[in-house]
C-alpha cells in the first residue's frame, strides 16, 4: 500500500509500479482539519447560512443540470468536476424560502464550501473545496451530528456536526492547548 511518498514517487516514475492501491487521500492532516472547520464555518458561522440536509438534492441536481453534459454525454455524471462552473446563486430564491431554493447566506456558505479553506494572511488554499456534484455524496458529513452509535442529521447551526467535533478538538487541544477554544472565535 502506498503512502504520500510512494505516490509522488509514482507519479514521477510510473513504469517503477505493477498497480497502486488508493483507499483513501493522503492530506496533511493540520489541513484536513482546517478543511474541516473552514466547512462548518461556512454553513454556522451565520445562523441563516445554515443548509438544511433536505435542501442538498435540489444543490446536486442543479450543478448536475448545469455540468452533466461538459464531457460530451449527458449520463447523470460530472465527468471533471475542475471544470464545472455551476453557480449556487442560480439556485436564489425569487420568492418564500422552500427545499427548492437558496436564501443569500446559503448561496454565500455554499461558494465557500466549493473554494475550500484558504490562509487568510496570503490567500494560499489550505485545503480543496468539495466537489460540485458531491452534495449527496460528500456534504452529509457537514449535516450528520453526534457521535457514533448515535448519529442523526443536524437539526441547525448549533448541532456539533461530526466535521466540527474532529476539527474543533483538534484545534482546541493539539493546536491552542484550550479546552475552551470554539470554532467561532
Amino acid at each position: 500500500m502506498a503512502g504520500a511518498k510512494e505516490s509522488w514517487n509514482a507519479q514521477r516514475f510510473p513504469d517503477d509500479y505493477d498497480a497502486i492501491m488508493a483507499i483513501a487521500p493522503t492530506n496533511l492532516r493540520t489541513h484536513q482539519y482546517a478543511g474541516q472547520v473552514w466547512y462548518v464555518q461556512a454553513v454556522t458561522n451565520n445562523p441563516a447560512s445554515w443548509i438544511p440536509f433536505e435542501k442538498f438534492p435540489a444543490i446536486k441536481d442543479a450543478a448536475l443540470a448545469a455540468c452533466d453534459a461538459i464531457d460530451g454525454v449527458q449520463d447523470g455524471l460530472i465527468e471533471n468536476s475542475r471544470r464545472c462552473s455551476f453557480d449556487p446563486a442560480a439556485l436564489l430564491c425569487s420568492g418564500a424560502d422552500d427545499l427548492a431554493c437558496l436564501t443569500s447566506p446559503q448561496v454565500e456558505a455554499i461558494k465557500k464550501i466549493y473554494t475550500g479553506a484558504s490562509n487568510p494572511r496570503t490567500g494560499k488554499q489550505i485545503f480543496p473545496g468539495l466537489e460540485r456534484g458531491s452534495e449527496l455524496a460528500g456534504w452529509n458529513i457537514i449535516a450528520i451530528c453526534g457521535t457514533a452509535p448515535d448519529l442523526q442529521l443536524c437539526t441547525g447551526p448549533t448541532d456539533p456536526t461530526l466535521q466540527a467535533i474532529e476539527g474543533t478538538d483538534f484545534f482546541r487541544y493539539f493546536v491552542f492547548n484550550d479546552p475552551n477554544w470554539n470554532l467561532h472565535g
